[in-house]
Protein backbone atom coordinates (compact mmCIF):
# COMPACT_ATOMS: atom_id res chain seq x y z
CA UNK A 1 0.00 0.00 0.00
CA UNK A 2 1.57 3.54 -1.18
CA UNK A 3 0.14 6.84 -0.04
CA UNK A 4 -0.01 9.41 -2.52
CA UNK A 5 1.48 12.61 -0.77
CA UNK A 6 1.46 16.08 -1.40
CA UNK A 7 5.08 16.02 -1.15
CA UNK A 8 5.00 13.11 -3.39
CA UNK A 9 3.19 15.39 -5.96
CA UNK A 10 5.09 18.52 -5.32
CA UNK A 11 8.59 16.82 -5.65
CA UNK A 12 6.75 15.06 -8.95
CA UNK A 13 6.09 18.99 -10.53
CA UNK A 14 9.35 20.23 -9.50
CA UNK A 15 11.03 17.17 -11.73
CA UNK A 16 8.77 17.66 -14.46
CA UNK A 17 7.33 21.03 -14.32
CA UNK A 18 4.27 20.02 -14.67
CA UNK A 19 2.49 21.81 -12.78
CA UNK A 20 -1.36 21.78 -13.58
CA UNK A 21 -3.46 23.41 -11.22
CA UNK A 22 -5.70 20.38 -10.73
CA UNK A 23 -2.70 18.28 -8.70
CA UNK A 24 -2.52 21.58 -6.46
CA UNK A 25 -5.59 23.55 -6.52
CA UNK A 26 -8.95 22.58 -5.19
CA UNK A 27 -11.15 24.94 -7.32
CA UNK A 28 -9.30 24.22 -10.57
CA UNK A 29 -9.65 20.65 -9.81
CA UNK A 30 -13.57 20.62 -8.71
CA UNK A 31 -13.82 22.51 -12.08
CA UNK A 32 -12.11 19.90 -13.94
CA UNK A 33 -14.82 17.64 -12.86
CA UNK A 34 -12.95 15.99 -9.94
CA UNK A 35 -13.96 16.11 -6.30
CA UNK A 36 -10.20 17.36 -4.88
CA UNK A 37 -6.47 17.45 -5.94
CA UNK A 38 -5.49 14.57 -8.02
CA UNK A 39 -2.25 13.29 -8.14
CA UNK A 40 -0.07 13.17 -11.66
CA UNK A 41 -1.01 10.46 -13.90
CA UNK A 42 2.85 9.71 -14.76
CA UNK A 43 3.88 10.21 -11.04
CA UNK A 44 1.68 6.98 -10.15
CA UNK A 45 1.97 4.32 -12.69
CA UNK A 46 5.94 4.09 -12.37
CA UNK A 47 5.53 2.85 -8.71
CA UNK A 48 4.74 -0.86 -9.33
CA UNK A 49 8.99 -0.30 -10.72
CA UNK A 50 9.94 -0.83 -6.85
CA UNK A 51 8.29 -4.28 -6.72
CA UNK A 52 9.54 -5.27 -9.72
CA UNK A 53 13.45 -4.75 -9.32
CA UNK A 54 12.68 -5.66 -5.41
CA UNK A 55 11.78 -9.31 -6.77
CA UNK A 56 14.73 -9.62 -9.97
CA UNK A 57 17.64 -7.31 -8.75
CA UNK A 58 19.04 -6.10 -12.43
CA UNK A 59 15.70 -6.23 -14.36
CA UNK A 60 15.79 -4.17 -17.00
CA UNK A 61 12.06 -2.17 -18.05
CA UNK A 62 11.77 -2.18 -21.54
CA UNK A 63 8.23 -0.96 -22.25
CA UNK A 64 4.98 -0.16 -20.57
CA UNK A 65 1.28 0.65 -21.34
CA UNK A 66 -1.20 2.42 -18.88
CA UNK A 67 -4.42 2.47 -18.90
CA UNK A 68 -5.75 5.70 -16.72
CA UNK A 69 -9.24 4.32 -15.35
CA UNK A 70 -10.12 6.52 -12.44
CA UNK A 71 -7.88 9.24 -11.03
CA UNK A 72 -6.06 9.11 -7.86
CA UNK A 73 -6.24 11.65 -5.28
CA UNK A 74 -3.44 13.50 -3.36
CA UNK A 75 -3.53 11.84 0.17
CA UNK A 76 -5.17 8.61 -0.44
CA UNK A 77 -3.93 5.43 -0.80
CA UNK A 78 -3.47 2.27 -3.14
CA UNK A 79 -2.74 -1.34 -3.72
CA UNK A 80 -0.07 -2.14 -6.42
CA UNK A 81 -0.65 -5.43 -7.36
CA UNK A 82 2.26 -6.80 -9.92
CA UNK A 83 1.53 -10.23 -11.89
CA UNK A 84 3.92 -12.39 -14.37
CA UNK A 85 2.30 -13.55 -16.79
CA UNK A 86 4.43 -14.62 -19.75
CA UNK A 87 8.57 -15.77 -19.58
CA UNK A 88 10.17 -16.83 -22.48
CA UNK A 89 13.70 -17.45 -22.30
CA UNK A 90 16.64 -18.05 -24.62
CA UNK A 91 19.92 -19.08 -24.36
CA UNK A 92 22.73 -16.60 -25.58
CA UNK A 93 25.93 -18.28 -25.29
CA UNK A 94 26.82 -18.34 -21.14
CA UNK A 95 24.09 -16.28 -20.91
CA UNK A 96 19.97 -17.09 -20.60
CA UNK A 97 17.93 -13.78 -21.70
CA UNK A 98 13.94 -13.89 -19.94
CA UNK A 99 11.43 -11.26 -21.64
CA UNK A 100 9.27 -11.36 -18.71
CA UNK A 101 5.66 -9.21 -19.19
CA UNK A 102 4.08 -8.15 -16.26
CA UNK A 103 0.24 -6.70 -15.46
CA UNK A 104 0.11 -4.15 -12.95
CA UNK A 105 -2.89 -3.20 -10.76
CA UNK A 106 -3.50 0.49 -8.89
CA UNK A 107 -6.34 -0.43 -6.71
CA UNK A 108 -8.19 2.25 -4.36
CA UNK A 109 -8.72 1.78 -0.91
CA UNK A 110 -11.94 0.42 -1.83
CA UNK A 111 -10.67 -1.89 -4.37
CA UNK A 112 -11.38 -0.22 -7.68
CA UNK A 113 -9.35 0.03 -10.26
CA UNK A 114 -7.61 3.45 -11.48
CA UNK A 115 -4.85 2.12 -13.48
CA UNK A 116 -4.00 -1.04 -15.74
CA UNK A 117 -0.50 -1.00 -17.09
CA UNK A 118 1.45 -3.84 -19.15
CA UNK A 119 5.36 -4.23 -18.72
CA UNK A 120 7.59 -5.71 -20.74
CA UNK A 121 11.11 -6.72 -18.70
CA UNK A 122 14.18 -8.16 -19.81
CA UNK A 123 16.53 -9.93 -17.02
CA UNK A 124 19.64 -11.80 -18.07
CA UNK A 125 21.11 -14.84 -16.08
CA UNK A 126 24.41 -16.92 -16.53
CA UNK A 127 23.26 -20.25 -17.44
CA UNK A 128 24.61 -22.07 -14.35
CA UNK A 129 22.12 -19.60 -12.02
CA UNK A 130 19.83 -19.85 -14.09
CA UNK A 131 17.46 -22.03 -12.88
CA UNK A 132 17.79 -20.90 -9.10
CA UNK A 133 16.88 -17.45 -10.62
CA UNK A 134 13.99 -18.14 -12.32
CA UNK A 135 12.01 -20.89 -10.90
CA UNK A 136 10.32 -18.94 -8.56
CA UNK A 137 9.10 -17.39 -11.91
CA UNK A 138 7.36 -19.85 -13.32
CA UNK A 139 7.25 -22.09 -10.63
Amino acid sequence: VVEISEAMVEAFALATGDRNPIHFDITAANRAGFATVIAHGDLVAPLANELIVREFPGIVLLERSVVFKRSISVGSRIRIEANLTVVESSPRGEDVYHTMMFIIRYLSAVGKLCISSNVKALLITQAAHTEEKVSGIVG
